[in-house]
């Protein structure tokens, strides 16, 4: 791909306070790549949460996201807008 040209620049931009964390994806050129998932590893989130938004769906955590104080979650390659966790009772909006 790169020997023609073709690249695949990812930014990732987040954001948060002490009630949610937001993740958002900017993509520049036209390459695409093998990967499907991508891995999302938080250490020191300040709020416990249940689930989280992505692409205006609810997905619910279960205990294999948790390990020693760090989430773990896998998602989709191609989401589209922002994912979002927010603190337990905090309504979840995008």
């Amino acid at each position: 791909g790169y020997k023609h040209g073709l690249f695949s620049l990812i930014k990732f931009t987040v954001s948060g306070n002490k009630k949610s964390l937001v993740l958002r994806k900017n993509i520049e050129g036209k390459y695409i790549s093998a990967y499907k998932l991508y891995k999302i590893i938080i250490h020191g989130l300040p709020f416990d949460s249940v689930g989280f938004m992505l692409d205006g769906k609810y997905h619910k955590l279960n205990k294999r996201n948790f390990a020693l104080g760090v989430v773990k979650i896998k998602i989709e390659k191609e989401f589209q807008n922002e994912w979002c966790m927010q603190k337990v009772g905090v309504h979840m909006e995008l």
